[in-house]
């Protein structure tokens, strides 16, 4: 759903895995091409998914967490840091 969003940016269809992760919600691999999501987002609300999945997305244009990063989570999704507070909420369902 949020990957058209990174189309201008000239990124390719990453291949997607889902797999259980203990202590992320997703990572992104992009020198192979694939980004793994977490199955414990199955128990997060839509728009927490979008905002993980657009995180990962983010970085086939910036590699790391700098500046150039958060500048383009900023355009593409403005209210990306109230989604990330929110998803803290959810750290239970990694463990469980």
């Amino acid at each position: 759903r949020v990957y058209p969003l990174v189309v201008p940016f000239g990124v390719r269809m990453p291949a997607l895995k889902i797999r259980k992760m203990r202590s992320q919600w997703g990572n992104c691999h992009w020198m192979q091409g694939y980004i793994t999501l977490n199955t414990a987002l199955h128990r997060c609300p839509e728009h927490l998914r979008d905002y993980v999945a657009l995180h990962e997305l983010v970085h086939f244009i910036h590699h790391d967490h700098g500046p150039g990063f958060y500048a383009v989570m900023d355009e593409l999704m403005p209210d990306w840091r109230k989604r990330m507070a929110e998803l803290k909420g959810y750290a239970a369902a990694i463990r469980g």
